[in-house]
């Protein structure tokens, strides 16, 4: 599968701090709160606009199954960099 970088969207370049982990964490924290704070709401029903067009839009649901994706995403990239030979430097 070929990844395609969107324009809209560019990694920042930065030095990586060392409360990376516990704030990345934290940032979970928030996000499984806002999935939780949805249980009285249709998920299904709840129609989402694309924050980098604005002609996309989707439910809810699918927001949070892509994120959800993305999180993975995320602990993926980080069990890979954990396994290389030269971690940490």
């Amino acid at each position: 599968m070929e990844k395609i970088q969107s324009s809209y969207i560019r990694p920042s370049a930065s030095e990586i701090s060392g409360d990376i982990v516990e704030r990345y964490f934290a940032n979970l924290n928030v996000f499984f709160n806002y999935i939780s704070s949805c249980q009285s709401i249709d998920i299904d029903k709840t129609i989402i606009i694309s924050p980098l067009m604005s002609i996309v839009t989707y439910n809810l649901r699918y927001a949070f199954q892509f994120l959800i994706q993305h999180e993975h995403g995320h602990i993926n990239q980080a069990i890979r960099l954990k396994m290389n030979k030269d971690f940490p430097k």
